[in-house]
């Protein structure tokens, strides 16, 4: 019998920001947070929330600017005219210029289903710039005649800064849609549509360049199922080939699904280099989306990180990993999966199809920490799961994208999962992140980012409701360093490092550039109460304790747990097996043991709690 290494993970804080009790939040995926910089009016690095909430059936923007520990500095609400929805779905900061941009979908009250994209600037401080609303109105291939403003969509789906390209401060891409219709490219017949990047002068500000991009193959089919999920600028002094990378989901012929992943690479005139996609084969597993992507400019290489939603043969989840080299001396799209293990394969980390099958969500890949990124990630569970319930919960991972690791992908990796469920008083644990609007695989999640490169450090957003008993769902943001020595709850469960054939497909693709209209947006600025937060660490306990290593130690034998830790006041234990049951309690005496003869082989969990400390084991027999 041993104990598991690294009993105890950690956060380094979990706050829980309650809004005004008479405002709901609806669209509840639909946060976006980003990493806040230090300024001389603020001297601190946080995390900006970008929320929409609901009041008198539309939604406002509350911005809030939270502190290195958590606590809010300052808010403040926007307002659409004409009872428009303002829901935002992608933020970026462009340290060049220092400013921040969040840009999202109008919803028309009236029309729930008709979007316009609108951005929104602020200086380093949060003061609001401007505004604008942004409609690409297309007659191709579309057959409908030619439109009017607002009678197709134009649904943004992220935005990256543009640190390299003269003039050019930010990009965007999304979908523009035939018809009144949702973007989710997963139905039987979803709408035409073209995928589309712009680029933003944000000094100006003004749109100064886009296009419109669809695909061939399968007549209208591949156009009909695009979704795409993460820019990022492929941008360095010294790369011959500068432009702009795009990941996400499309078309797959083999199956007529909405089943592909799809890598495009246009120049800074955004003319396509290359476009290809890829998918499993033989088709058994599910719908691949690409999650997101991460230049790096020490390797000239693109990080690759998505997930496959479930396995058709054993209903499992899968992350999968991918890289594209020779950025700098190719236009093509070179990916290591292209030559993986001798042939076309990606790398995967399976999860436990009994503890963790739910709809996967990445979210950011940091800059490489050492030889491995961590990738942030959430995880929207299935009953009967872990913990036979449905729960939304947080978690970490990382992966090693050097050549030699991913050579040896099933060696060389480390597929643990650190995951930051809510384990509120003695209960095991809490069904918590549990609100989900946005659960589509192919939306990737926007709510976590790497919050420092040097301590290791990464935040890390959620939906809850209140176990207090205040109505309705709130925001959580958790702040956990350094995956392998954290101090706080967590749980961790190992996936398994495979790899999956694929079918790679290179594709021509048409480039269109239609009637755009950009106009500015008179927001107005309701007064609303600022949010208040709870420190979720001593209130409901993600409670920074001491270091639990050796507090535990067996007897003479399997049969006997002793614990070796302070008796200043009563302690209770409670044994949990790894489904969450309690299965044996007692109150701790000096040098007392615990019998755990009658227990089956296998993890448990216990947790000892007092009136001023609460710590939590993890131990295999």
């Amino acid at each position: 019998m041993l104990f598991a290494n690294n009993l105890l993970k950690a956060q380094d804080f979990s706050q829980l920001y309650y809004h005004d009790p008479t405002k709901q939040f609806v669209y509840t995926d639909a946060v976006v947070m980003e990493k806040f910089w230090s300024t001389t009016n603020n001297p601190f690095d946080g995390n900006i929330i970008f929320q929409p909430l609901e009041d008198n059936n539309y939604n406002r923007l509350q911005v809030t600017l939270t502190d290195n520990n958590g606590a809010v500095v300052s808010t403040r609400t926007y307002e659409l005219p004409s009872n428009q929805n303002f829901i935002p779905n992608a933020a970026a900061y462009n340290a060049n210029i220092q400013q921040y941009i969040v840009t999202g979908v109008v919803r028309s009250y009236s029309n729930n289903n008709i979007h316009s994209t609108w951005y929104m600037l602020l200086d380093q401080d949060l003061n609001y710039i401007t505004t604008q609303q942004i409609d690409i109105q297309s007659t191709f291939p579309f057959t409908a005649p030619p439109p009017t403003i607002n009678e197709q969509s134009t649904f943004v789906t992220d935005v990256c800064p543009v640190l390299y390209e003269n003039g050019v401060h930010f990009a965007m891409t999304g979908v523009v849609l035939n018809s009144s219709t949702d973007p989710d490219p997963s139905g039987i017949n979803p709408a035409d549509r073209m995928l589309f990047i712009l680029k933003l002068d944000a000094l100006t500000p003004q749109v100064v360049d886009w296009r419109e991009y669809y695909l061939p193959v399968g007549a209208t089919n591949c156009t009909r199922y695009t979704y795409p999920s993460r820019i990022v600028e492929i941008g360095n002094q010294s790369n011959p080939f500068p432009g702009y990378m795009i990941a996400g989901t499309t078309y797959d012929v083999n199956t007529f699904t909405s089943s592909a992943m799809f890598y495009l690479r246009t120049d800074n005139a955004l003319t396509t280099y290359a476009y290809k996609y890829l998918t499993d084969n033989p088709n058994n597993y599910g719908t691949f989306a690409a999650g997101d992507l991460f230049y790096d400019n020490n390797t000239q290489e693109v990080h690759i990180a998505g997930t496959i939603t479930f396995d058709n043969t054993t209903n499992e989840g899968l992350y999968i990993f991918d890289k594209l080299t020779n950025i700098t001396g190719s236009i093509n799209v070179d990916s290591y999966s292209d030559t993986w293990g001798g042939g076309f394969n990606i790398g995967a980390y399976r999860m436990p199809f009994l503890d963790l099958n739910g709809f996967l969500k990445v979210g950011r890949i940091s800059a490489p920490v050492g030889n491995s990124s961590v990738i942030t990630a959430s995880i929207y569970e299935n009953s009967p799961g872990l913990w036979t319930t449905t729960l939304k919960i947080p978690h970490v991972m990382s992966v090693d994208f050097t050549n030699s690791a991913l050579l040896n992908w099933v060696g060389s990796q480390n597929p643990s999962i650190d995951l930051y469920p809510r384990i509120v008083g003695g209960n095991i644990p809490l069904p918590y992140y549990n609100a989900h609007s946005y659960n589509s695989p192919w939306y990737p999640n926007h709510t976590s980012h790497q919050y420092t490169i040097t301590n290791n450090m990464y935040s890390l957003g959620g939906i809850t409701y209140d176990p207090a008993g205040n109505t309705g769902d709130f925001l959580c943001l958790n702040m956990t360093t350094n995956i392998s020595t954290n101090t706080c709850n967590s749980y961790n469960q190992s996936a398994i490092a495979i790899l999956i054939p694929t079918d790679v497909f290179p594709i021509t693709i048409n480039v269109n550039q239609d009637n755009i209209f950009e106009n500015p947006i008179n927001v107005a600025f309701p007064n609303w109460a600022t949010p208040t937060s709870n420190d979720c660490m001593t209130q409901i306990p993600f409670k920074t304790i001491k270091s639990t290593e050796n507090l535990f130690k067996f007897g003479n034998n399997e049969n006997q747990l002793k614990y070796f830790g302070e008796y200043n006041d009563e302690k209770i234990y409670k044994l949990y097996n790894s489904q969450g049951a309690l299965i044996q309690k007692g109150t701790l005496q000096s040098n007392h043991s615990i019998d755990i003869s009658l227990l089956a082989r296998g993890m448990y969990i216990i947790r000892v709690s007092s009136e001023n400390s609460n710590e939590i084991f993890k131990f295999v027999k």
